[in-house]
C-alpha cells in the first residue's frame, strides 16, 4: 500500500492523494477569483455595498466551515476516508456544474440580490463540503504516512500544491472569466472537482473506527481527546486571534488592489496569484525550517512577522511594491500552516484526529467569518472616510488586522507547548 514511490512524493498512494488534492485545490482557487470578480465587477459594479457584497464571500465560505466543522471531523473518523473524500467531491463538482449552468442566463435577466444569494449559496456548498475533504484528507495522510520525519514532508508537499494551486488557479481563472466569461471558468472549475474524485476513488480504503455509544459518545470521545492534548487548545486561541487579523485581508484585497494601490479588476487576479506565489515559497521552506527550529518558533516567527507585513501592506500605494509585500506575506502563511500540520497530527490520536480538528477549525473559521463580515461592512459603511493622515477606511482596517496577528505571535510564545510537549498526547 505504501511502498515506495520513485521521486519525491514520499510513497505511490499518497502521491495519488496529493495528485487528487493538488486538483481540487486548483478548482477551488480558480472560484475564489472568479468569485470575486464576478460580484465585484459585474453583479455590484458600481454599487456603495460592493465591498460588503465581496467580503460576503469570505464570510460565506467561513461559516460554511464553522457550521459543517464537528460533523466533517466525525465523517472522517468514523467511515471509510476514501469514500468522504470521493463523495465531497461529486458534491462539488455537481455545484460548480449547476451554477456554470445558471451564468449562462443574463445578468440583467435576475436582480442582484438573487444572483449574491445564488453566489453564495454556491460558496456554502462548495466550502461546507471542503470541510468534510481537509479532516479526511488529513486522517487519510497519517495512515499513509507513517513517520515523523515523513509526515513533514507531506505537510510540506501539500503545503506547496496548495499554493501552486493559488499561483495557476488566479492566473487561470482570471484572464478566462474576462475573455470567454464567467460560464467558462465555472465549466472547468467543475471538471477539476471530477478529476479530484477519481484520484480520491483509487485510493486504497481507510476504514474508520466506529464504537457501540453512536455519535453523541463518539463526539464526545473527540473532544475529551481535544482538551486532553496538551496543544491543541493553546494553538486554537493563537488562531482564533490570527485569523481575526488575516480576514481583513481574504475581505478587503479586492478593493485594496483596485482602489489603494490603482490596480485594475484583472491587477487583482494577478494579485492572488502572487500570493500563490509567496505560498508556495513558504511552503517548501518550511520542512528544513521545522526540522532545524522546530515548529513552535517558526509559528511564532511567522506571525510576528506576517502581521508587520499586512501592517506594510496596507499602507503601500504602488501596485508593484504592493505585490512584493503581499508576496512576503503569503509566504509566512506557508511556513505557519506547514509548521501546524505535523503538530497536529502528532497532538491526539489518529482515530480522534477528525474530531479533535472539528474543534480547531471551525474556531478559527468563525474567527474568519467575523472579521469578513466586520471587513466588509465597516469599509462599506465608511467609504469615502479618511483618517488623519489622509488613510482611508480600507487602510485602517488592515492595520487592526495586522495588530491581531502580531497578538497572535505574542500569544504564541507564551502559549504554545515546547517541541517535546507539542507530541503528548
Amino acid at each position: 500500500m505504501t511502498a515506495a514511490a520513485p521521486g519525491w512524493l514520499v510513497n505511490r498512494a499518497y502521491a495519488r492523494l496529493w495528485w487528487g488534492q493538488s486538483v481540487s485545490a486548483l478548482g477551488d482557487d480558480m472560484f475564489t477569483v472568479t468569485a470575486a470578480l464576478w460580484a465585484g465587477t459585474v453583479i455590484a459594479a458600481g454599487h456603495p455595498w460592493a465591498p460588503a457584497a465581496v467580503s460576503g464571500l469570505a464570510a460565506a465560505a467561513a461559516i460554511a466551515v464553522t457550521v459543517t466543522g464537528p460533523a466533517a471531523g466525525l465523517l472522517a473518523d468514523r467511515y471509510d476516508r476514501r469514500m468522504v473524500l470521493a463523495g465531497t467531491e461529486l458534491v462539488r463538482a455537481v455545484v460548480a456544474a449547476a451554477l456554470a449552468g445558471m451564468s449562462f442566463i443574463p445578468a440583467s435577466a435576475l436582480p442582484a440580490g438573487a444572483w449574491l444569494a445564488a453566489l453564495y449559496a454556491a460558496v456554502l456548498v462548495l466550502n461546507g463540503a471542503g470541510q468534510v475533504f481537509v479532516p479526511a484528507q488529513l486522517a487519510m495522510t497519517s495512515v499513509l504516512v507513517p513517520g515523523e520525519k515523513d509526515r513533514v514532508r507531506a505537510a510540506a508537499l501539500t503545503e506547496a500544491a496548495g499554493s501552486a494551486a493559488g499561483i495557476f488557479g488566479p492566473l487561470a481563472a482570471g484572464p478566462l472569466m474576462l475573455a470567454a466569461g464567467v460560464h467558462a471558468a465555472l465549466i472547468i472549475n467543475a471538471i477539476t472537482y471530477l478529476v479530484s474524485l477519481a484520484s480520491a476513488w483509487s485510493l486504497p480504503r481507510s476504514p474508520g473506527s466506529r464504537s457501540s455509544g453512536g455519535l453523541r459518545q463518539e463526539f464526545a470521545a473527540g473532544l475529551r481527546a481535544f482538551t486532553a492534548s496538551s496543544l491543541l487548545p493553546a494553538l486554537t486561541i493563537v488562531t482564533v486571534i490570527c485569523q481575526l487579523g488575516t480576514g481583513t485581508v481574504t475581505a478587503l484585497n479586492f478593493f485594496a488592489v483596485t482602489r489603494d494601490l490603482h490596480g485594475s479588476p484583472g491587477a487583482y487576479a494577478v494579485a492572488e496569484a502572487v500570493m500563490g506565489a509567496g505560498y508556495l515559497g513558504g511552503a517548501v521552506a518550511a520542512g528544513r525550517l521545522v526540522r532545524k527550529a522546530g515548529p513552535r518558533v517558526v509559528i511564532c516567527g511567522g506571525l510576528l512577522a506576517a502581521g508587520v507585513l499586512v501592517a506594510g501592506y496596507a499602507v503601500q500605494r504602488d501596485l508593484a511594491a504592493g505585490l512584493a509585500v503581499l508576496a512576503c506575506y503569503a509566504a509566512m502563511l506557508g511556513l505557519l500552516n506547514t509548521a501546524v500540520a505535523p503538530m497536529l497530527m502528532s497532538s491526539v490520536p489518529t482515530e480522534y484526529l477528525g474530531r479533535a480538528m472539528a474543534v480547531f477549525r471551525p474556531a478559527g473559521q468563525a474567527a474568519a467569518a467575523i472579521s469578513a463580515l466586520g471587513s466588509g461592512w465597516a469599509a462599506s459603511a465608511l467609504r469615502g472616510w479618511h483618517a488623519a493622515g489622509g488613510n482611508g477606511a480600507i487602510t485602517v482596517i488592515l492595520l487592526a488586522g495586522a495588530a491581531l496577528i502580531i497578538t497572535a505571535g505574542i500569544r504564541a510564545a507564551v502559549a504554545l507547548p515546547g517541541q517535546a510537549a507539542a507530541g503528548a498526547r
